[in-house]
C-alpha cells in the first residue's frame, strides 16, 4: 500500500496495542478492586462501630446466625424487592391495571408470602433471644457476618 508520500504503508501492530490495552485494563481494575476493598473494610469498620454503640445502648446480646440461614434471608429480602420492582415498572408502563390478571395476582401472592417468611423470622429471632423492639428501632441482619443487631430505625448501615 503506497502512501500519500510515496512510501509504503505499515499496518498497525494489532499484537502490540492490544496487550498494551491488555495491561493498562488490568491495572484499572486492579486499582478500582482496591478501591472497593478498601471501601468494604471501612464500611465494615462503620458497621462495627454501630454495632458496639447500639449494643451498649440497647443492652443486646450478640445474636449471630448460621451462614444457610444468613443467605435464606438474603435470598428473601432480594426476592421482595425484584418483586416490588417489577410491579413498579409494569405499573409504570400500564401493564399491571387490571386485579383480574393472573400475573398481577401472582406477584402479590409472591409478595404476601415473602414478607410472611420474613415477618416469621423476624418473630423467632425476637422470641429466641428476648429481644424487645421499640418505637424507631429496628433490627438488622448483616448479610456478610450473620450478625443481628438493634439498630435506630433511620441508621441503614
Amino acid at each position: 500500500m503506497a502512501g500519500e508520500y510515496g512510501h509504503q504503508m505499515r499496518p498497525h501492530n494489532l499484537r502490540h496495542m492490544s496487550i498494551a490495552y491488555e495491561k493498562n485494563m488490568r491495572f484499572f481494575f486492579r486499582s478500582m478492586e482496591d478501591e472497593i476493598r478498601k471501601r468494604n473494610r471501612k464500611r465494615t469498620e462503620i458497621r462495627a462501630l454501630k454495632s458496639f454503640r447500639d449494643r451498649s445502648i440497647t443492652g443486646m446480646e450478640d445474636v449471630k446466625i448460621s451462614k444457610e440461614k444468613t443467605q435464606e434471608i438474603q435470598n428473601l429480602y432480594q426476592r421482595k424487592y425484584a418483586i416490588q420492582d417489577l410491579c413498579v415498572v409494569l405499573a409504570s408502563k400500564n401493564e399491571l391495571v387490571e386485579e383480574g390478571n393472573l400475573f398481577y395476582e401472582r406477584l402479590l401472592n409472591d409478595n404476601l408470602s415473602c414478607a410472611q417468611a420474613l415477618e416469621a423470622f423476624w418473630d423467632e429471632i425476637k422470641a429466641k433471644y428476648n429481644i424487645t423492639v421499640k418505637q424507631g428501632e429496628e433490627l438488622f441482619l448483616d448479610f456478610d457476618t450473620g450478625e443481628i443487631t438493634l439498630q435506630k430505625a433511620d441508621c441503614g448501615a
